[in-house]
């Protein structure tokens, strides 16, 4: 059995890998969002309070994906459905898949963990099946991911919906769709 790493660190904040908890996610395509940008960002909340410098940057960060620079590879449906695909393979066995978006250059998940699959591994899994697919359709090779990711442990029931609603909106807040069922690649449980 795989061991989750518990509380840890990535370089700035920290994470929580239990294998029994909520986690929402979000990964990107590698020429997403350049890095002279991404320095840009950050040097525009440096002066910033410390307590507010990395949700005014998430922020900054999301509002440039939106906005669909780079090559948006998965803004071709059979990308994007090769992307849903490979999130509901494992599910129910290393993962629950509870919520999932796929925009044109980044994509948003909603997991229920599962004992013995690292969030690490989960996300590992995804990123090398769906690029060889993806890949194939575009009949390019290299790196399609960027390596990182962004995790968020979900704290409780109010911020487990408020995730929800959030990958449910994304297309709608990106100008894509007026409606979130208009968006084909997404998938979320409907309120309680």
């Amino acid at each position: 059995m795989a061991v989750h790493k518990e509380w840890y660190d990535r370089g700035h904040l920290p994470h929580y890998d239990t294998g029994n908890c909520y986690q929402s996610l979000t990964y990107r395509l590698g020429d997403s969002l350049p890095q002279a940008v991404l320095q840009h960002m950050k040097n525009n909340v440096l002066y910033e309070p410390e307590q507010y410098r990395q949700k005014l940057l998430r922020k900054q960060i999301e509002h440039y994906l939106d906005a669909g620079y780079g090559s948006c590879l998965l803004g071709e449906p059979a990308a994007a459905q090769a992307v849903i695909d490979t999130w509901k393979y494992n599910d129910g066995h290393a993962y629950r898949l509870i919520a999932g978006c796929v925009m044109p250059n980044h994509v948003h998940v909603l997991i229920q963990e599962l004992r013995g699959h690292p969030l690490g591994s989960i996300i590992q899994t995804w990123k090398s099946y769906s690029a060889r697919i993806i890949n194939k359709i575009f009949a390019r090779s290299g790196q399609l991911w960027m390596q990182s990711y962004w995790d968020r442990y979900i704290r409780d029931d109010k911020h487990f919906w408020r995730t929800v609603h959030y990958i449910r909106d994304n297309p709608v807040q990106a100008g894509l769709v007026k409606q979130p069922q208009d968006w084909a690649f997404s998938l979320y449980p409907q309120d309680e």
